[in-house]
């Protein structure tokens, strides 16, 4: 799903500016594309459209080609990108994915601080 979004994003999908608003890079969940998404929010908020070129150069001058995986790994995403009718259903998916690691980064303190729950018969 992620390699998909992120495919459609660097080749231009018309609905790139919606899928920005929607998500953020921390939405993601591998390190190499949490620093892609990174790149491409970056480069938006800085009114560069966020393309193949324009995502390798943020990430070589922030030092981070290398956390996203490499020029051959930006590239290869191109391959996944989605079809129109599935960037908004990914969006959706991302967004539900994210809400429930969240959840357990909250609940995990909590759960370690306890015993094991007793039991009443």
């Amino acid at each position: 799903m992620e390699k998909a979004l992120l495919g459609a994003i660097l080749s231009g999908h018309k609905q790139t500016m919606q899928v920005l608003d929607l998500l953020k890079a921390q939405d993601f969940f591998f390190s190499q594309h949490v620093a892609i998404a990174q790149a491409i929010w970056n480069l938006s908020a800085d009114g560069i459209k966020p393309d193949l070129l324009s995502v390798h150069d943020r990430l070589s001058v922030s030092g981070q080609l290398e956390a996203a995986g490499g020029i051959g790994y930006v590239a290869a995403l191109l391959d996944t990108k989605a079809v129109s009718s599935d960037v908004l259903y990914i969006v959706r998916g991302l967004r539900r994915m994210a809400a429930f690691r969240d959840a357990v980064h909250l609940l995990r303190p909590s759960l370690s601080n306890n015993e094991e729950p007793s039991r009443s018969y």
